[in-house]
């Protein structure tokens, strides 16, 4: 019995094979993709396989419905169902096998096995669906090549889907779409081989037509429809998904508030450039960025506003770099710029000069009109860079040396700030174990009347007995120290053992009016925390907040103006004594005598130094300083007093001061000091002191 082909659906059965090769494709790429969350793989697995074996099994089914017999045909409902199984289970498989992170030719053959015997599988079981009698005899030769065709076809299709699983662009798309085309033909290939391997005995007879079979109009509807549907739908489905994962991946690597890159994709960025570099790619360098007292425009005009103003400077950052350098917000107001193919400093400095630059031109926000400085820290990649962890922390590095030169500059690392970290990392260890080891020691130098010699003060001096460096000076570590959190604990420190001090001469009726201590802009940064310590100390001692005056440079009033910190105002209100330190060196500023109501202006050292050998203009200074604080009622102080003439340059001044120096007494250990005390006079010395002992 011989029967013949309807053309147009043997064209249709051929579009719907290359429709469901295209599923199969775009199904190992969604699969794979969400297989770092196993939950949704399976999701993934088990939708893409229902929906490619579904197609393939439509196809084949459309495709036996284009073949016409002589006789009516009709189709087994639960094999034919059975027959759909397995089509499913051979796309599992191949699925299956395309979410391994490597494919590996032993898994290629195995998956081709199975995934070929499927489809053979479910070829012959929906020939079998139409129970013919006399049952189909197949072309021993045919049906050989219809199974090598169906393997071919199964390893074309795997290794074509792991190849194009993770493509997802336009011109990988139409990669697809090709594919899809050799795949379905290979599909049709295979099915219409085996189509014309069977035999059929004249006058044979299909028995699913009186047992109730699904018949052939029916069964190519429903076949049509169902199959188009749920292919349909699965590859809307993957294109939503495919978009959503896309912009989920997008806002994983995105500033949320700027949209630049954040701190993660930069460090990806920077990994690779590195490793680029090392490989003879282009050197590049990595700029840190820090828009300066940022805090203040939080602080007055609201988070709101901060948002605005960091938005605009992204803004200027990516419209003055290149397409090839990286911008990124690494979080609160500090950004980084990844520049490429810089070949030498002259690159960066550049683009460095270009950004601050732009960064300080005025930004109109709303009615308000701010100006903003930044400072930026710059590191070069180098042969002799250990990695890009380093790079960054160099660039951090010299940003912090911007910041501390004054800010609104830029700064290149340097071999000099390695030391000096090292250096600051050394110490500052040594210093928490000199903490608990005791090699801290205080000494206290005499402030004194400077027409009576008496005694009104004891100034209290840290020294550090170190075990391996022999006795520090204050010079040699605190302007290390004061860079890092362990100033706090040292500032600390040495309040209260000069407060138990001041308590013991107390007890012993010696005490001196006033005891000095110095504070460190780190120690004032911590606002509430060192108003309860001095509070706590005070009441722990014995003392009264008149008995403590604590010592100040200009440059932590400028701090807490523009910062807008109270503690100085607070520590007033609390009866504690604020002097002046090196009055004149800084950022003076009559605005600050006047709102801080200090008590106490400090000559430095080196203008009484300078005034005592004639020079008129530091002679001028110490005069007009006498004078300023005649007329405001603020005691004078002068300090590095260490000859006669500096003391007769003070005595002719027309105004009661206060010395302290090496010409009445050297800072002495707490045993020497109290000694200093009971005799309640210092008569001048007539040596003096030279400048490398007279530092405190």
């Amino acid at each position: 019995m011989y029967g013949y082909y309807d053309p147009s659906i043997v064209a249709l059965s051929v579009a719907v094979a290359i429709i469901a090769s295209y599923t199969a494709l775009d199904m190992a790429g969604r699969v794979s993709a969400s297989d770092s969350t196993p939950k949704k793989s399976w999701i993934w697995l088990v939708a893409g396989a229902v929906s490619m074996g579904t197609g393939i099994w439509s196809m084949h089914f459309i495709g036996m419905l284009s073949f016409h017999l002589p006789i009516q045909v009709a189709f087994d409902l639960p094999i034919t169902l059975l027959s759909m199984i397995i089509a499913i289970a051979a796309s599992a498989i191949a699925l299956f096998f395309l979410r391994q992170a490597q494919l590996g030719i032993r898994n290629l053959i195995i998956s081709t096995v199975l995934m070929g015997t499927g489809i053979v599988a479910m070829h012959y079981t929906g020939m079998f669906a139409m129970e013919m009698s006399p049952p189909i005899r197949y072309n021993p030769l045919l049906f050989v090549a219809s199974v090598l065709i169906a393997l071919v076809a199964s390893f074309a299709a795997l290794w074509i889907s792991f190849q194009l699983r993770w493509k997802h662009s336009r011109t990988e798309i139409l990669a697809k779409l090709g594919s899809a085309g050799v795949m379905g033909l290979a599909i049709s290939g295979m099915h219409y081989t085996g189509m014309a391997a069977a035999r059929f005995a004249p006058g044979s007879v299909c028995l699913a037509v009186t047992s109730g079979g699904i018949n052939s109009t029916t069964l190519a509807i429903g076949i049509g429809g169902v199959s188009l549907l749920i292919m349909s739908f699965t590859l809307i489905v993957s294109a939503l998904d495919a978009n959503f994962s896309k912009r989920i991946a997008l806002l994983a690597r995105t500033d949320g508030l700027t949209g630049l890159a954040n701190r993660a994709t930069f460090i990806e960025r920077l990994y690779q450039a590195f490793a680029a570099a090392r490989r003879g790619a282009s050197r590049f360098a990595v700029l840190y960025i820090d828009l300066d007292h940022f805090k203040d425009v939080n602080d007055t005009l609201g988070h709101s506003a901060g948002d605005l103003l960091l938005i605009s400077a992204a803004g200027h950052l990516k419209r003055n770099c290149r397409e090839s350098d990286l911008v990124a917000r690494l979080g609160g107001d500090e950004f980084a710029i990844l520049q490429t193919e810089v070949s030498d400093v002259s690159g960066a400095t550049a683009l460095a000069s270009k950004i601050h630059g732009v960064l300080g031109t005025p930004y109109q926000l709303g009615d308000s009109k701010l100006f903003l400085s930044a400072s930026i820290g710059i590191s070069l990649f180098t042969d002799a860079t250990a990695g890009p962890d380093e790079m960054l922390a160099k660039a951090d590095l010299a940003l912090y040396r911007a910041k501390e030169d004054g800010r609104d500059q830029y700064r290149f690392h340097s071999d000099d700030l390695d030391q000096e970290m090292r250096e600051r990392v050394t110490l500052t260890g040594d210093l928490i174990q000199a903490l608990e080891k005791n090699e801290l020691e205080l000494y206290y130098q005499p402030q004194v009347e400077l027409f009576t010699g008496r005694i009104t003060g004891m100034e209290a001096l840290i020294r550090w007995n170190h075990p391996k460096r022999g006795l520090l000076m204050p010079a040699d570590f605190i302007r290390i120290i004061e860079k890092s959190d362990a100033i706090v604990a040292l500032g600390q420190w040495v309040l209260d053992h000069a407060c138990e001090q001041m308590s013991s001469w107390r007890n012993a009726g010696i005490a001196p009016v006033i005891l000095a201590v110095n504070l460190s802009l780190g120690q004032l940064r911590t606002g509430d925390e060192l108003i309860q310590f001095i509070t706590a100390t005070l009441r722990k001692w014995g003392l009264t907040p008149k008995d403590l005056e604590l010592d100040v440079t200009e440059t932590m009033l400028a701090y807490a103006t523009w910062a807008y910190i109270d503690v100085i105002e607070r520590l007033q209100q609390l009866g504690v004594m604020i002097a002046i330190d090196d009055f004149g060196t800084q950022y003076s500023s009559l605005d600050y005598l006047k709102h801080y109501r200090v008590s106490r202006l400090k000559i430095p050292r080196a203008m009484i130094t300078a005034a005592a050998q004639q020079d008129q203009r530091n002679a001028a200074m110490v005069r007009a300083i006498i004078g300023l604080a005649r007329e405001l009622d603020i005691e004078v102080m002068a300090q590095g007093v260490e000859n006669e003439a500096q003391r007769d340059l003070l005595t002719a001044a027309p105004s009661t001061t206060k010395v302290q120096g090496f010409y009445y007494s050297a800072p002495v250990p707490a045993s020497g000091a109290t000694q200093l005390l009971r005799q309640k006079l210092i008569e001048p010395r007539l040596s003096q002191v030279s400048e490398a002992t007279a530092g405190k």
